[in-house]
This record gives structure tokens, C-alpha cells and sequence, in this order.
């Protein structure tokens, strides 16, 4: 543990104590005392005076539950006390004068998470839940054992509480990617801010401004609590954020990375601009203005016909420079057909065009056609259904599944969907008259939903059933056609040359159902590899896991990078979901407590965090030109994205992504 001063950057101190690595720090205000946590729960309370450890607390029992990965230590601006939770679920207060521990739980909660003293140190905030599931915040008093207050909203683990120094008010983060603002006096909520799962929060003094740290994708976001706004969002750590604190006069702040540094920001002062008032737009300018865009466009079109396309790029271009039109459907469409000739260099911005709200329960399942026209949802409520895409409307509703559908998929043209239920049963619909046209294997009891994929022809659909055999049927005649047996299965993915990738424990089984050969992709995985994807044709791989995500080349089974890397005790969830484009020079990650992050799969670069999910995502799709996203959540929608990508000239002569090393 090392003290630092902040304003020349040099560390002051260097402090041994700890058998472990150190989980949480807190500090007294005045820079006196300092109290620091470890994961096997020992805690150390510290005089920086002398740099002694004053007392040390080994943890009350065996490390190996998950409260001490949430846990975190706090004390008291005078020092007099420290408190934190422990793996067994109970709250530890510590009176450093007369070194007297004292451990109980407020009667509300089956078992505490997180705690936070308040200034005075006469109540504690505590958070936990029943189940599992840690959803409130108690305001408690551990002395008489007295709950002032219960703070409920949150629907998913609370991961931070702070409070402000007078103690009036406190914010709670949580996995539900929202933070709440509290008045204690009386227990309301007075603001919730949305986008970001906080790890680590700090409210100004008079809690008028937030700095929260993101669990998953390391950034730092300055919040002003009035509006509810994101005032700026700092992206530097490369993992997750551990730590943030403001300074008092809300100057500059500090954040701790996983990344194993220690981050002072700048922070945006107060800005009030002089008023103006802004001139309308005559009648003729705006004229002038869509005749000077149609004109570009057309001449575009007119190039891209020629097969002139940089010059097409150049007058497109010329056209989204125009004020107002940067995203006009005329522009916008005439961009997407000359990003099938110009290759995709960067992420220009991304944006929600469509919620599509119908299922009755969380959505499970999602695939979209390859023209981004339809898309296909499957249920907890059981039924699948079919929307456009460009109006959000529900286009057919399939009923027949007994139990909730986890797996639906697309044929290449749009006109019929496979979809895998927890019933056992694989089944085949048609688009147009929702009409089933039959049922693959018979129902197996109630367990994981078999995995679904048609062929690139449309004719034979590829199942992982719940016995971990993966076969091949050809729809026609419901014949089974080949069959693959694998240990366990997790996901599947098919390229448009026929070759099947199988996520499999720790390792990619990669099939031709044609030559039955298989070989396998293999490295060193502390967890289960939860997804996998396949460019269309079938020479890259990309599988994501709680390392990262993982580019493979499928015919030598070299693993060309990992990325997408961050803390493996909390972020375990990150790429439960991914997809790539059709040439794997992009893809999509997600989790269902992580939001959706866009990469550049061939630097490894994140490009963008699609941080406007409600809820935790539960299903993932894209189109293969990577302009639509849809993501599913636990609240019953499908939330579709654009992506708007920049463009480059082609070359004389095209060749596939460079992947730097």
C-alpha cells in the first residue's frame, strides 16, 4: 500500500502489512488515518503519522464467498471507527481506540455486501438483499440496531455507495447500469442517472456534482446531479476502474485502474454563455440548401454507377457537410451502398433508431436478416416474433413452444426462422403465414435450449442439442445429415463456406459437415469460452471469454491477439455475446451486466461503448455490413442501433484486413 502526494505525484510512503493483495483503501480526510482491506478480509488500519499499522483484523473465516470481492472498507473522517463487510455476510465496526471489534447484520438483510459509515459514524449504509440478490441499501444503526431507513430501486447488486461529507445526502451504484442519488433524511430518491455501472462513486459536498467509476469498460464519467447529465466521460484506464475521488473544490479529480495506475483529471469548470438568439433559417436558404445535397447525391450515384468510387465518396462526403442533412435517409442510403466498395476505417457515431417492445418477459433470443430489414426475437413468455426493422412494427407472432426460447435464427433471405426452446424442440416457421412448417427432435425434459443455425443456402439447419451432439438436418425431409459429438456446448457459429465453430469448455471445435474432419482451437482458459463467430469465409475466428476476446486464424489455429482484457473476479460476464462483421474487421461485444462495446478487431481497439441500455443485455445480433445492432434486455425489448461508419477510398487492388500484431 503506498501513500502518494498528489500535487508533485511522488509517494510519500510506502506501507507493509498485507499477506494478500489489497482490495480497498479509505483515508481520513485530514490525511491522518487510513484503513485498507484485502481479499482474504484481513483489514489494516494505519497512523500515517509514523506509518505504523496501529491494528491489524485477519478475517473472521475462510475466504471463498463473494462478499469480500464486492467489499469495501470505510472510516470515519476522525478515525474513530472502521467498518467493512466480511465473506460470511456480517458487518465488522472497528473502535480503533479501544480496539474492540464488534459484527452483526441489520435485520432486513439475509447477507451484507457493501458498507459506508457516515461522517458521525452513528449509522452505517448497508447493502444486500434476500436471495441472493442485492437490491437495497439500509440506513442502519449497528449500536441500538435500528434501521432509519430502507433505500429500494435498484434491481441489481448494489457495487458502491458514498455518502457527502455533512451526511446528508449518498449515491449508490449498481449493476442495473444506474446510479441513485438519496436524501437521508427521509429516504427518497432524488435522482437517477443512467448509462453507467459504477464501481466506485464520490459526491461533491454539496452534492451537486458526481464522479462514478465504470466496472467493465474503465471509464470515468463527471456527472452534474441537478440535470441528471454526464458533463464529460474520461476514457483511460484501459480495465475496470477501481477507485475515484473529487476534490473538494471540485477542480480535478483521481481514479485507479485495474490498468495499475493512478489517473488526476481535470475537471470542466462552470460555463455560462451569453445569451443569443439564433436566426431562423429563410425558406429559400433551406431550399438552396436540399437542392445542393440532392445534386451531390445524384452525382454520386452516378459515380458509383461508373464504378468511381472515390470520387462518389468524396461528393457524399461533401453532402453530410451540409448543415441538417449529415443524416438525411437520402444521404444515409446513398452512404450504405458505397460502403459495399469502400472499405469501413472508423466508427463515426452510432445511435438507437428503433425499440422494439412486444414480448411479455425478458427477451431471450435475437437475429436479424442479413439486408437488416427483419429481425426475429424469441421469449420468456415462449412465443417468437417477427418485426421490421424500419417501422418496429410486429410483423407475426409464433406460437407453439411449450417453455421460453433462448435461440432463434434467420434464414439468408428472410423468409423463414429456426428457433430452439427449453421444451426440447427445434422449430421451423414460415415468415410470411407463420405457419410451422416442422419440428426438429422430440422434447427432452425442460434444460438449456438447443442452439440454431441455418446453412448459408437456406436448406439444412445446424443444432446444438442439450446432449452436447451438434447435427446437421436437412429441413426438406427432416433427415439428419451428420453429426458432431462435443463435451458441452455454449454457442455456435457457421460461415457461408460451410465450416461450423463449436464452443466447447475450454476450446473451439471447428467441423466441415462435408469431409466430417474436425480440429481444434486450444489455449490456456481459466473460464468456460462463452461465445464464438466465424467470418463468412471461414478463415478467422473471434471467441470471447472472461480474458477477452480472441482472434483466431482457423487454418493454422494460431491465436493472432487477445483483447478486450480486463479483471477476471468481476468482469467475468463482458463478452457472454459477440458478433463480427462478415469480414471480422469489426465486431460487438456484450454481457448481461455489460454493455455493448464496439471493437476494431483488427488494431483491438475499442471503438465505442453502446452505453444506452436500460437493462443488461440477454441476446446479441448484427447485420454482416455491420450497420444495424440489436441487443435484447431482461425488460422485454430489442433496442436497434446504426452504426455509421467512416469510409476510405479502395484501393487499385483489394486485400483483406491487415491484423497488426
Amino acid at each position: 500500500m503506498r501513500v502518494w502526494d498528489v500535487r508533485t505525484g511522488g509517494c510519500l510512503r510506502v506501507l507493509d502489512g498485507h499477506r494478500d493483495a489489497v482490495r480497498s483503501v479509505d483515508l481520513t480526510p485530514d490525511g491522518r488515518f487510513a484503513a485498507s482491506l484485502d481479499v482474504s478480509g484481513t483489514v489494516c488500519f494505519w497512523d500515517l503519522a509514523d506509518g505504523r499499522g496501529a491494528l491489524r483484523c485477519p478475517a473472521p473465516s475462510p475466504h471463498g464467498g463473494s462478499g469480500t470481492q464486492l467489499a469495501r472498507v470505510g472510516v470515519r473522517p476522525d478515525g474513530r471507527t472502521a467498518c467493512w463487510t466480511s465473506s460470511d455476510g456480517t458487518v465488522t465496526v472497528l473502535d480503533t481506540r479501544e480496539r474492540r471489534l464488534r459484527r452483526g447484520r441489520p435485520p432486513h438483510l439475509a447477507h451484507a455486501r457493501q458498507v459506508r459509515p457516515s461522517p458521525s459514524g452513528d449509522v452505517l449504509l448497508v447493502s444486500g438483499g434476500v436471495g441472493g440478490r442485492a437490491e437495497s441499501v439500509v440506513v442502519w444503526d449497528p449500536v441500538s440496531d435500528t434501521c432509519h431507513h430502507v433505500l429500494t430501486g435498484h434491481t441489481s447488486y448494489v457495487t458502491a455507495i458514498c455518502v457527502t461529507a455533512d451526511g446528508r445526502f449518498a449515491a449508490t451504484g449498481s449493476h442495473d447500469r444506474t446510479i441513485r442519488v438519496w436524501d437521508l433524511a427521509d429516504g427518497s430518491c432524488v435522482r437517477v442517472l443512467s448509462g453507467h455501472t459504477a464501481d466506485s462513486l464520490s459526491l461533491s459536498g454539496d452534492a451537486r456534482s458526481l464522479l462514478s467509476g465504470d466496472a467493465f469498460d474503465g471509464t470515468v464519467r463527471f456527472w452534474d446531479v441537478g440535470t441528471g447529465r454526464c458533463v464529460r466521460t474520461f476514457p483511460g484506464h484501459a480495465t475496470r476502474t477501481g477507485a475515484v475521488v473529487l476534490d473538494p473544490e471540485c477542480a480535478f479529480a483521481l481514479s485507479a485502474g485495474q490498468d495499475r495506475t493512478v489517473r488526476r483529471w481535470r475537471l470542466p469548470a462552470e460555463h455560462r454563455a451569453a445569451p443569443s438568439l439564433a436566426r431562423p433559417r429563410p425558406h429559400t436558404e433551406l431550399t438552396r440548401l436540399g437542392e445542393r445535397v440532392r445534386s451531390l447525391v445524384a452525382d454520386a450515384e452516378r459515380a458509383v454507377a461508373d464504378q468511381r468510387f472515390a470520387a462518389a465518396l468524396d461528393l457524399l462526403s461533401r453532402a453530410r457537410t451540409v448543415s441538417g442533412h449529415q443524416r438525411e435517409p437520402r444521404v444515409l442510403a446513398a452512404w450504405w451502398a458505397l460502403s459495399r466498395h469502400c472499405p469501413k476505417v472508423g466508427l463515426r457515431a452510432a445511435w438507437t433508431s428503433r425499440v422494439l417492445a412486444g414480448h411479455d418477459g425478458a427477451v431471450e433470443a435475437v437475429d436479424v436478416s442479413a439486408d437488416g430489414r427483419t429481425a426475429v426475437s424469441g421469449g420468456a413468455d415462449g412465443t417468437v416474433r417477427a418485426w421490421s426493422v424500419a417501422t418496429g412494427a410486429c410483423t407475426r407472432v409464433f406460437h407453439g413452444h411449450e417453455h421460453l426460447v433462448e435461440s432463434v435464427s434467420l434464414s439468408p433471405d428472410g423468409r423463414q426462422v429456426l428457433s430452439g426452446s427449453r421444451d426440447g424442440t427445434v422449430r421451423w416457421w414460415s415468415v410470411e403465414d407463420g405457419e410451422c412448417l416442422g419440428v426438429l427432435g422430440a422434447p427432452r425434459g425442460l434444460g438449456d435450449s438447443p442452439r440454431v443455425r441455418f446453412t448459408a443456402d437456406g436448406e439444412r439447419a445446424v443444432v446444438a442439442h442439450p446432449d452436447a451432439a451438434v447435427r446437421v438436418w436437412e429441413l426438406g425431409t427432416g433427415r439428419e445429415r451428420g453429426s458432431l459429438r462435443a463435451s458441452s456446448v455454449s454457442d455456435i457459429a457457421l460461415s457461408s463456406t460451410g465450416l461450423v465453430a463449436v464452443a466447447e469448455g475450454r476450446a473451439v471445435q471447428l467441423w466441415d459437415p462435408r469431409t466430417a474432419g474436425s480440429r481444434m482451437l486450444h489455449a490456456e482458459f481459466l473460464h468456460t469460452m462463452r461465445s464464438v463467430c466465424l467470418s463468412a469465409d471461414g478463415r478467422l475466428a473471434l471467441t470471447g471469454e472472461a480474458e477477452g476476446i480472441r482472434l483466431w486464424d482457423t487454418a493454422s489455429g494460431r491465436l493472432v491477439r487477445v483483447f478486450g482484457t480486463g479483471d477476471l473476479l468481476t468482469d467475468t460476464d463482458r463478452h457472454h455475446f459477440l458478433r463480427t462483421t462478415a469480414t471480422a474487421d469489426f465486431a460487438v461485444s456484450a454481457g448481461f451486466r455489460a454493455p455493448p462495446v464496439v471493437w476494431d478487431v483488427t488494431t483491438g481497439r475499442r471503438l465505442r461503448t453502446l452505453d444506452d441500455h436500460e437493462q443488461g443485455v440477454t441476446a446479441l445480433a448484427m447485420t454482416p455490413d455491420g450497420r444495424f445492432v440489436l441487443t435484447a434486455s431482461g425488460g422485454g425489448t430489442v433496442r436497434v442501433r446504426e452504426l455509421d461508419w467512416d469510409l476510405a477510398a479502395p484501393r487499385a487492388t483489394s486485400s483483406p484486413p491487415r491484423y497488426v500484431h
